[in-house]
Parts: C-alpha cells; structure tokens; sequence
C-alpha cells in the first residue's frame, strides 16, 4: 500500500488505536486519537485508514504468546500476585511441552 508522505501521521495514529485495541483492556477514544493530531484529521478518517490497514495486514494480527496466555490464566484462577509475577519463560516452556505431551498423546 502506497501512503502518501502527508498522511504517515494518520497511519501512526490508526496503527496506536488498533494495538490499544489488541492490548488494552479499555481502548482508546477515536475523538483522543483525532485531538493528538491537533485535528489535522477527523474521526472517520481515523477509522477508514484503521480499515485500511486491517484489510493490508488480512486482519492477521498476532497471537498470544504462552506466557500472555499463563498471565491470563493464573489471574483467572486467582492465583497469588507471587506466582502470577514470577511466571516465566522456562516454565512457560514447561506448560507448553506438558500441553503438547497431553494433545499428542495416542
């Protein structure tokens, strides 16, 4: 996708909504976004360039690693601040080779 110089602004922007959108648990507000420009660009613009590179990226974004998903569980669980803050890649790397030993079991 060709961007013109003047508009890289309009694609940073867009490109900070999505990952607040990824990332954050309460996004970002477009009209926020749009004020961060000096509203140089509107809000449906905002929106539109966010369709833009949706559509660019065939809305394949990331997926969780294993240790977002180990965050995410043991908060779930409600599991102590202790062990949620000391998860780390080794035992990430254990959940993953014990989850992989369970699925490919015959």
């Amino acid at each position: 996708m060709n961007t013109p110089k003047n508009d890289l602004q309009l694609v940073g922007v867009a490109a900070m909504w999505v990952a607040s959108k990824y990332e954050e648990i309460s996004t970002v507000e477009v009209a926020e976004l749009v004020r961060l420009t000096d509203d140089s660009y509107t809000a449906e613009q905002v929106r539109h360039m966010e369709c833009d590179i949706l559509k660019v990226l065939d809305f394949q974004l990331n997926f969780p690693l294993q240790i977002q998903f180990l965050r995410r569980f043991t908060k779930a669980a409600g599991v102590g601040n202790d062990y949620y803050g000391a998860i780390s890649s080794d035992r990430c790397s254990v959940f993953r080779h014990l989850c992989l030993g369970f699925c490919f079991k015959t």
